[in-house]
């Protein structure tokens, strides 16, 4: 997505989103909300930054949060890319 499409999506979603939260006041999907809102401004920017270079780069599988043995294939790429470095070197 380009920068406009993507300011676009969060703003369609998120408005909509307040919008319920504040009618539904103390539900399960507005403690979500506050929850995902409050771990948001918690991280630091250059750790979202660095997570959207590891999403662009490939080196980030959103299914390693559900299954652990996808942790292998980003530490394989890692592992392949410096044995290539250290290929071209020998």
């Amino acid at each position: 997505l380009g920068q406009k499409q993507y300011i676009e999506a969060i703003r369609d979603t998120t408005i909509p989103l307040g919008i319920w939260c504040a009618v539904h006041r103390n539900s399960k999907l507005d403690q979500g909300v506050q929850a995902f809102t409050i771990i948001g401004y918690s991280i630091p920017q250059y750790i979202i930054g660095l997570l959207f270079v590891f999403a662009k780069s490939g080196l980030f599988d959103p299914l390693a949060m559900v299954i652990p043995l996808a942790f292998v294939r980003p530490v394989i790429t890692v592992y392949e890319f410096f044995r290539k470095k250290e290929d071209k070197k020998a």
